[in-house]
């Protein structure tokens, strides 16, 4: 069953099965890059869209935004790839902040629906949704509505996905709407009554929340606490175990081996093991790394064009020390630390199986091509610059934690001011006493930094804005200088923007489009994300928009364009908004076909009525 050699993409595990659409995804990641969650709506999408690049992006965002949301954590967000096309992604994204830990879990929980019909998907992942190449584990559980037979043991079994659920909406409820709060909470209850398909070799499953210092936002047994989740999650009388764990903490081995009565097998980065205090290092513990030639050579997997470097899996596996054919996996996003086990917001799925899958000799054997010992005495201390970032971005997560505000100055061009809510205003002196200076920018203008103020009278004022770089991703920058080397910590964070311009998103989109062969693609993709009624090759750059369009005409774009009127798509809406923006620019020639502009307008006449007819029914 644990099969090392495999390799499953995020984006193909997040396709619907085939003959379904998304109905609803809720996703959760400690770390994201913006560029890298912009791909995530083109997994739902249909394939045809990713070879069309920002307009598959557009089609599927226009059509499945009010369906994503991904929750992380405050002072974790990178940009990644810059791209203007993150605006699209405002309604999607949520930070939380739990308190004295972070919120870590890498979780996927998808409904599709076909008709009547419901599908129900649980991805439970080591890696963040960003770009990160190391090695991961993850597991991928499908599931459907349960019998009457079973809908008593499945209501057992998914109390805790219920939980974590209701919990992100109230971790995130500074963001989130009534109607993504209902929608998600909705989600929480269906999901009681799924019974899912247990992979191969499996016959027990279980879902564990660590709440951490987050415990009261989440719905647990009363008089339960943090510590009594991770107790009863690692309640195994064990002969061995396995721990495969990035970090390390004389704590969180203690926790993991509480009831381990032989040898524990520890999988590890170099430097986390060598932090390890020296009286661990005993004949009970044996400590691996990946093999430091494996990235270089490629030799693991050959056929794979990108190599994999790094450790990011976590994972413990016990055998069971009275029955030796028992075997327990816990996969999932915790670290073996006091952290990761005791603060942290996490989630493990529990497996139970036969040893010859699970067995931690038997798991160890499978990664053997992969790791090499690691000889150790431990007692490593950290530098003073490395303790010093260390508590920097926690003060960056602290800080990211707290409201952020943006005034949009009116005019052309724009202006911005941008300031931190006064409850930040401890911190910020906290950290100015300490000598860390403080800076903002806006992520589509990253050059131009100005210091942040606790208040929007002191805010100082970013000029000389084009509307597309309006913007409520603010780059947070800290700087320190430590035994003379600068410690830098920088994340984004999602302002609240006051005084938006309504038609910002939509010149934000119109921007990246040149032309009328894009604005005709675009056209296209909305109406027919299926690539089912028109030929939608991505073109050469070369290729003539005129005739593109006149093929595509034939092809039956009016018959598609009536057909979206009759159902209602809302893709229309966001067609006429953008191509509205696009007649208003002075300097952009679109070149399309004869006779497209009244086209258009019978359609978007005939929509406007339809509009009329239902709002007085």
């Amino acid at each position: 069953m644990f099969e090392p050699h495999n390799r499953s993409l995020l984006t193909d595990s997040l396709q619907p099965p085939r003959g379904y659409e998304l109905l609803q995804a809720v996703g959760t990641t400690f770390t994201l890059d913006l560029a890298t969650a912009l791909s995530v709506p083109l997994s739902f999408a249909s394939k045809s869209l990713v070879s069309h690049h920002d307009l598959g992006i557009i089609a599927a965002l226009t059509r499945l935004t009010d369906r994503i949301t991904l929750f992380t954590q405050a002072g974790e967000i990178r940009p990644g790839v810059r791209s203007d096309l993150v605006a699209l992604l405002e309604p999607v994204l949520h930070t939380v902040h739990p308190g004295r830990g972070i919120f870590h879990p890498k979780v996927w929980i998808l409904e599709f629906a076909s008709g009547d019909k419901r599908a129900y998907r649980l991805l439970s992942l080591s890696r963040n949704l960003t770009e990160d190449r190391s090695w991961d584990l993850s597991i991928r559980l499908d599931g459907v509505q349960a019998s009457d037979a079973g809908a008593e043991a499945a209501h057992e079994r998914n109390l805790p996905l219920r939980s974590f659920l209701r919990g992100l909406c109230v971790l995130g409820k500074a963001t989130l709407d009534d109607t993504r709060t209902a929608n998600i909470r909705g989600l929480a209850e269906r999901l009681l009554n799924v019974e899912w398909e247990l992979p191969r070799g499996v016959t027990g499953l279980k879902f564990h929340v660590l709440s951490g210092s987050a415990h009261d936002h989440f719905e647990t047994p009363e008089g339960t606490t943090p510590q009594d989740s991770v107790a009863n999650m690692l309640d195994f009388d064990a002969a061995e175990a396995l721990i495969i764990s990035p970090f390390l903490s004389e704590e969180g081995l203690s926790l993991a081996r509480r009831q381990v009565a032989g040898r524990t097998t520890v999988v590890s980065r170099a430097e986390s093991i060598d932090s390890l205090p020296s009286k661990i290092f005993t004949k009970r513990l044996e400590t691996y790394v990946l093999d430091a030639q494996l990235s270089e050579s490629g030799d693991f997997d050959a056929e794979t064009p990108e190599t994999l470097s790094g450790l990011h899996a976590k994972a413990i596996f016990f055998k069971r020390r009275r029955y030796s054919s028992q075997s327990r996996a816990l996969i999932g996003s915790a670290n073996v630390t006091g952290g990761g086990l005791r603060n942290n917001v996490e989630f493990m799925v529990e497996l139970e199986g036969h040893s010859r899958d699970f067995a931690p000799a038997n798991v160890l054997a499978e990664l053997a091509p992969m790791l090499e010992p690691h000889r150790s005495t431990g007692g490593a201390e950290p530098s003073a610059s490395e303790e010093a970032r260390h508590r920097l971005e926690a003060s960056l997560r602290a800080l990211a934690g707290k409201r952020f505000h943006a005034r949009v100055v009116a005019g052309e061009p724009y202006s911005m001011r941008v300031w931190c809510e006064p409850e930040g205003v401890a911190l910020l002196k906290k950290l100015q006493e300490e000598d860390v200076s403080i800076s903002w920018c806006l992520n589509s203008r990253p050059g131009d930094s100005k210091v942040l103020a606790s208040n929007e009278i002191e805010a100082e004022e970013l000029t000389h804005l084009a509307l597309t770089q309006v913007t409520p991703f603010i780059h947070i920058t800290l700087k320190q200088r430590v035994a003379g080397e600068e410690v830098k910590a920088r994340t984004l964070v999602m302002a609240t923007l006051h005084d938006d311009v309504s038609a910002r998103r939509d010149a934000i989109l119109a921007h990246g489009i040149t032309g009328g062969d894009q604005f005709l693609r675009l056209l296209a993709l909305l109406l027919d994300p299926e690539g089912m009624k028109f030929d939608l090759k991505a073109g050469s750059a070369g290729e003539s928009a005129g005739n593109w369009s006149t093929a595509t005409l034939s092809r039956g774009l009016f018959e598609a364009m009536l057909g979206s009127l009759a159902n209602g798509d809302e893709g229309l809406d966001v067609v006429h908004r953008i191509y509205t923006e696009l007649r208003s620019t002075d300097d952009l020639e679109l070149d399309l076909p004869e006779g497209f502009t009244e086209l258009w307008q019978s359609v978007w006449d005939a929509r406007n009525a339809s509009g009329q007819e239902r709002s007085k029914r």
